[in-house]
């Protein structure tokens, strides 16, 4: 049986629900944390900082997939009778070279988001879990969930629907 881990992601941390199916249904859901709080804004350091930068953002990186890495196997662990499969956002933008970006403010935030973005797919990659980008499908009727059940988790579970789906195509 296929399981689909869909993501939406902050800075930061990230919304994860996995569903499987037909019939769609959720299997779990949970936050994330990819930083330390105070790491979080990794790119704004580093612009306060541009001769640690590579260093600030290679070590935000290296966390960040260390904990992708812990959370999918604890998921593989838990839901052994699933092959994991993982759903990202597509990219929002293509990003200049890390000085330009330690330039200008909205790429700060659009590079910390990019970051954690590439930090769940090298996670998932190096546990051999596929990760594939797909449209968001409009999420079926899931029956009552509890919270948390925002935006967050609908975008996650989405996403996860699509991929979900798209592997069960003919």
């Amino acid at each position: 049986m296929r399981a689909a881990v869909g993501f939406s992601i902050h800075t930061g941390w990230a919304a994860a629900v996995v569903m499987a199916g037909p019939p769609p249904r959720v299997l779990d859901r949970r936050r994330i944390e990819l930083a330390e709080r105070e790491a979080r804004f990794v790119f704004h350091a580093a612009a306060e900082h541009p001769d640690q930068a590579e260093q600030l953002i290679a070590q935000a990186e290296k966390i960040g997939r260390e904990r992708v890495v812990r959370e999918l196997r604890t998921l593989g662990e838990e839901l052994k009778e699933y092959d994991l499969m993982v759903a990202l956002p597509p990219s929002k933008r293509i990003l200049p070279p890390v000085l330009a970006v330690l330039k200008s403010h909205p790429l700060l935030h659009a590079a910390e988001g990019e970051l954690f973005r590439r930090v769940i797919a090298e996670g998932a990659e190096k546990l051999g879990i596929p990760v594939k980008i797909p449209q968001p499908a409009k999420l079926p009727e899931v029956g009552k969930m509890g919270p948390p059940w925002g935006k967050d988790q609908k975008e996650a579970a989405a996403l996860a629907y699509a991929l979900l789906s798209m592997s069960y195509r003919i």
